[in-house]
């Protein structure tokens, strides 16, 4: 922020366009993606054991 301050007060023009009208722009925080939610436990009765017959493996 010190930096753009400076070259603000300056007059330094922009590199891309040579304009000197430039100003700070409000910016969004990078946010990471949620992790996804854990598999749900299996209704079978003592489990399911990773047999064929649990209708949570299909």
């Amino acid at each position: 922020m010190a930096d753009y301050d400076a070259k603000k007060t300056a007059g330094i023009p922009c590199p891309s366009c040579g304009g000197t009208e430039v100003a700070k722009a409000i910016m969004a925080p990078r946010v990471g993606k949620s992790k996804p939610a854990p598999a749900p436990a299996c209704p079978a009765s003592g489990g399911c054991g990773g047999g064929g017959g649990c209708p949570m493996m299909m």
